[in-house]
């Protein structure tokens, strides 16, 4: 009795094992939303590419998550264009046709295009995804990063830019 049972809890150890594995997601998005200064509010409008890459493990996962993307500010009539670029550690749990993400930027950065300015600071996302198509999630996140450093402009100087937004997203996750 007791080598069946050896033998059952191997088996079934090396079952879980099988859940497990790298997760690769290529994701492609439209944001819109506002960046607010004590000075500006600025309608903020903007594509992305980016990815996440970590380890799966049943219906979770976690691991870095990059985006980089180029934005257009507009007030006024003026429009200012940078580049941006977070970098961010995220968890994710999928159920059937719907997955959650949230992701912490512990790296967020906004480089403007005509000036030498650039933003520096941290934020997170927070997402819902669909997932009932083949191969295909939509996406939906709420991005918030607050930008608390400048630098480019002589000394680096200490500000306050909040950047919050929609992310309308199509991802493809693979988990290997």
């Amino acid at each position: 009795m007791s080598r069946k049972f050896i033998v059952y809890i191997a088996l079934l150890s090396l079952s879980f094992g099988a859940q497990a594995g790298l997760y690769l997601e290529p994701y492609l998005g439209l944001e819109l939303g506002k960046q607010t200064d004590t000075n500006v509010n600025e309608s903020l409008v903007g594509t992305h590419v980016g990815g996440k890459l970590g380890w799966s493990y049943f219906n979770m996962a976690f691991g870095l998550d990059y985006m980089r993307g180029n934005l257009s500010a507009k007030e006024s009539g003026q429009t200012d264009k940078s580049t941006s670029r977070d970098v961010g550690l995220f968890a994710q749990f999928k159920l059937p046709m719907v997955k959650f993400a949230a992701t912490y930027f512990i790296d967020s950065q906004q480089e403007m295009k005509n000036s030498p300015a650039e933003y520096g600071g941290s934020g997170y996302k927070l997402g819902v995804g669909f997932t009932a198509f083949p191969l295909v999630s939509l996406n939906l996140d709420y991005i918030v990063v607050n930008y608390d450093e400048l630098t480019g402009v002589g000394a680096a100087t200490q500000m306050d830019l909040d950047r919050k937004s929609l992310l309308l997203s199509v991802s493809v996750p693979f988990s290997f």
